[in-house]
């Protein structure tokens, strides 16, 4: 007889398993059940969170208020291919890549003192002088009485999607080039030498 055990979350806070026995039968027995939270309160702790983050799929980093960076998860780290050492204490100015317009930053500086959530894309430079993009959320963080304490940015990478943008719309580009008539004659007359 075989016997497998099936739990899945049915609302926020009340998980739900399902026991089947047997191949072929139609017995289920359904038991809500509450989530463990002494077992989960072991794990709890500062490096739980601290491996939680370091494997995101996404960069993530928190800073102060003015800008200086107090925490940079790994993947963040590979990105900018500076090491923890080197960002800790830095401004984030240290992957600017000068790319945009002042005006980008001052508008991005208002709204999160502000307190509120900024969306934007970065062009940003690694410690080697390569470029990439990342599309980034930055949340101000604030303590019980409301007070901004820190900034907490999460990004993804998108330097590929951005390198097929460029290709897709330079090959436009070519192509509304080879429809032109003019363009078209010219280049007969280069052929034909």
């Amino acid at each position: 007889m075989l016997s497998c055990l099936l739990k899945f979350q049915v609302k926020e806070n009340i998980s739900t398993t399902i026991a089947v026995n047997g191949i072929n039968t139609d017995l289920f027995m359904i038991t809500p059940n509450k989530p463990d939270i002494q077992e989960f309160s072991l794990v709890n702790n500062e490096s739980f969170f601290k491996a939680v983050i370091d494997q995101s799929a996404n960069s993530i980093l928190v800073t102060d208020t003015k800008g200086y960076i107090l925490y940079a998860n790994d993947r963040f780290l590979k990105l900018s291919k500076y090491s923890e050492k080197e960002l800790l204490g830095s401004h984030t100015r240290i992957n600017k890549s000068g790319e945009q317009p002042p005006d980008f930053y001052k508008n991005m500086w208002s709204q999160i003192l502000e307190g509120k959530v900024f969306r934007g894309q970065f062009k940003n430079r690694a410690k080697d002088g390569s470029f990439y993009w990342v599309n980034t959320t930055i949340t101000p963080l604030k303590d019980s009485m409301g007070i901004i304490k820190y900034f907490l940015s999460v990004s993804e990478n998108i330097t590929y999607q951005k390198i097929l943008d460029e290709r897709f719309a330079s090959s436009i580009e070519f192509y509304k080039l080879l429809l032109n008539p003019d363009y078209a004659l010219a280049i007969r007359g280069i052929l034909r030498g």
